[in-house]
């Protein structure tokens, strides 16, 4: 028996809430209703035995989102059996998918073989059994980690569950009123301290911050450090309350709404790079130039996410019906081509600054992807070549060791064979987040546009956004020393260009985090 399951992720969702999300996907319940309460910021008061440690004094502050799953979906935990019960959990296993009901393993991550964690480190992690190869061992998806089917051999299941869960499926709830809902999480936004908790913790953290103290425990990986962890669940809140917003519009038929989806996700792009900032520095060294950048940033995101509600409830109460914006809207992607030889590869080599390529493993060497000493081992089928992504193609750049190969964008403005084009392609990829921004496309007539890109953090293979896999390879850190287990990815984006005058250029987002190592158009 094997439940047609897909793996669903959503950034701000952990381990159990992510499969829920597929679960909830699999019966087609409303789940973005879920996130109706994903928006928070909470700041707790210092703990008197480590007054300088901010971590563990922030998280999200949001609602349940197990309960409001079972709120909104009906899906619920039956029970959960923990203990070393392998041969029970089997039995179990077969009755429920018999059923067609999947169920949660909690197993360690030491006996999980696609986990990075894998023979190195014992934590607790939630894979979802949605069926039983009987020669191979238990099929699992995981959408933290992976897009793919994966195996839990029989011997791994054994040794490292620790409990297992199975699930109620009630009835559908009827009759949801999605206006009170969406006035309801936006009145609570409003009505709550979070601005005035965020500024409260910014300036708190600029003028106490230990940061040795603070990432104490780097070396076990970002993860284990609080304020890490809690600042990805705070950017994750973001754009999980955003996806409520593109879900509800059209329900309440308000287009409107969708300016603010847009706008909450640059502001969870705003938070990964103050996670990513943190995180680099601890290689880099802490300083006080350091802290104002999180500082002025973190203050920014303050006051346009407080700007951004109150126009909402504006909107949400008919008082303001329109939202100017110079932002393009109509960037869906298109993914039809009729000519080859339409296809215009814009040249980047002048702006390359960042090598994310090496042909062998080594601490030496100049490549470094991340700022934290990732980078890709050379793959001799993209040097130089054509790569084809789901029909968009680009000129791969050639990968020569200690060379730049991709553009860290930095408000790059980059000139283009002038032409009027129908879409612009974009392969890319980010590190320590995934980044909704804009590049601004300039016409000879002196007209210029944004179009809002999106692209994931690297290390995943399910992309938060609408972007598509194009490759995955081998990655290296040379401050450990050793290969990560798992492939990370390129990204490949479309967006259509809706302007018959000649473009002359393009203009890059001002976030490093943001890779480009290829750009091509597309003639009309």
């Amino acid at each position: 028996m094997h439940l047609n399951i897909k793996p669903i992720h959503h950034g701000g969702l952990d381990c159990f809430e992510d499969f829920l999300i597929a679960i909830a996907s699999y019966y087609n319940r409303e789940y973005p209703l879920a996130f109706s309460d994903a928006f928070g910021f909470e700041y707790l008061p210092a703990d008197p035995k480590f007054p300088s440690i901010f971590g563990n004094r922030i998280n999200s502050g949001s609602a349940d989102i197990i309960k409001l799953i079972k709120k909104y979906t009906k899906i619920c935990i039956k029970k959960k059996v923990a203990g070393k019960t392998a041969e029970k959990a089997l039995e179990i296993m077969k009755e429920q998918l018999l059923k067609n009901l999947p169920v949660a393993l909690e197993i360690e991550t030491f006996w999980c073989p696609w986990s990075e964690d894998y023979q190195r480190l014992h934590s607790k992690h939630f894979c979802l059994a949605i069926g039983i190869d009987q020669d191979n061992g238990i099929e699992c998806i995981d959408p933290v980690l992976t897009k793919n089917i994966c195996i839990l051999p029989f011997s791994e299941f054994k040794n490292g569950l620790t409990a297992y869960i199975t699930f109620k499926i009630g009835r559908p709830p009827r009759n949801i009123n999605h206006v009170r809902i969406l006035q309801k999480s936006v009145k609570k936004v409003i009505n709550s301290n979070i601005f005035n908790n965020i500024k409260v913790f910014n300036s708190d953290f600029r003028s106490f911050i230990d940061f040795h103290e603070e990432f104490i425990d780097f070396e076990n990986g970002p993860w284990s450090v609080f304020i890490i962890r809690s600042l990805s669940f705070i950017a994750g809140g973001r754009f999980l309350f955003a996806q409520f917003i593109k879900y509800i519009a059209p329900k309440i038929e308000n287009a409107d709404l969708s300016e603010f989806s847009s706008g909450l996700e640059q502001s969870r792009s705003k938070w990964d790079m103050v996670r990513s900032i943190l995180t680099k520095s601890y290689y880099t060294g802490y300083t006080d130039i350091t802290k104002n950048e999180v500082f002025n940033l973190v203050e920014q995101i303050a006051d346009s996410e407080k700007n951004m509600f109150y126009h909402l409830n504006a909107v949400l109460n008919c008082r303001n019906k329109s939202v100017k914006s110079d932002i393009n809207n109509q960037n869906h992607p298109i993914y039809a081509f009729q000519d080859v030889n339409n296809f215009v590869h814009v040249d980047l080599k002048a702006f390359y600054n960042c090598i994310a390529f090496n042909s062998t493993a080594s601490a030496d060497c100049l490549a470094d992807f991340s700022g934290i000493g990732d980078y890709f081992l050379t793959d001799a089928s993209l040097d130089g070549k054509i790569l084809d992504a789901g029909g968009m193609k680009f000129q791969f750049p050639v990968i020569s060791d200690n060379c730049p190969e991709n553009v860290s964008c930095d408000r790059q403005k980059i000139y283009v064979p002038n032409g009027t084009y129908e879409s612009i392609m974009l392969l890319a990829s980010s590190d320590i987040g995934s980044y909704t921004e804009y590049i601004q496309l300039n016409f000879i007539n002196n007209e210029a546009y944004k179009i809002e890109i999106n692209f994931s953090d690297w290390w995943l293979d399910i992309p938060v956004f609408d972007e598509q896999v194009a490759w995955s390879g081998k990655v290296f850190n040379k401050k450990s020393n050793c290969y990560q287990n798992k492939n990370y990815s390129l990204f490949a984006l479309q967006r259509s260009i809706s302007s018959n005058n000649t473009l002359e250029s393009i203009v890059l987002p001002d976030n490093s985090n943001i890779h480009i190592f290829a750009v091509t158009l597309y003639k009309a």
